[in-house]
């Protein structure tokens, strides 16, 4: 034990004399990742709520938001500054519900059918996917239901980041040559935005 100094008119623990000559080291730690903690905000922002589509044996393209409506601009965003997005994504939580007197279910038999789809502001429409991945491209058997009645719910997320220009952006979301193999599988979606922001 080390030579301790007078504390309260007794020995100063050593403990004591470690923290006080070690706090301002300590808050300065805190501070500082508190600051840096801090200078990012990120927020989910609902874009349209309750969007459904039916999908058929007959391909065709469900738009779940409209190309270049109103009701695809993400509601409650706390700046305007784009120049302050640090990454946007889209979030799709989602449920089939199967109607057919049967099992029912996606049919991703050719590489085209069932791929989720984004446009900005009435412009083309492209591809959902992370990096490379190709993952906005649903999979054969994709939402399977068992029997009639049975729910399937599904989540999605896309980075975004590179297609927003704008915080008024208008979002259209598009599932192109949606098929399924019977008919009436009713899907519903929650479409949300998160957005990070550098405060």
């Amino acid at each position: 034990m080390s030579e301790g100094k007078l504390y309260r008119g007794k020995i100063k623990p050593d403990l004591v004399s470690y923290l006080e000559e070690n706090f301002k080291n300590f808050w300065d730690y805190i501070t500082n990742m508190s600051s840096k903690s801090a200078s990012y905000l990120e927020q989910t922002c609902p874009i349209l709520m309750d969007s459904t589509q039916t999908v058929n044996t007959t391909r065709a393209d469900k738009d779940f938001i409209a190309s270049n409506s109103v009701n695809g601009v993400p509601t409650g965003l706390i700046s305007e500054d784009i120049t302050r997005l640090v990454s946007a994504f889209i979030l799709i939580i989602g449920r089939s519900v199967n109607t057919f007197n049967g099992q029912n279910y996606l049919d991703c038999s050719t590489p085209t059918w069932n791929q989720w789809m984004l446009n900005v502001d009435g412009g083309v429409y492209v591809d959902l996917q992370n990096d490379t991945k190709g993952d906005g491209q649903m999979l054969d058997q994709d939402w399977q239901c068992l029997a009639r009645g049975v729910i399937h719910p599904f989540t999605l997320m896309y980075n975004i980041t590179g297609m927003i220009t704008s915080a008024s952006n208008r979002l259209g979301l598009r599932l192109a040559n949606a098929v399924s193999v019977a008919d009436s599988l009713i899907v519903t979606l929650d479409v949300y935005a998160k957005y990070t922001w550098r405060l």
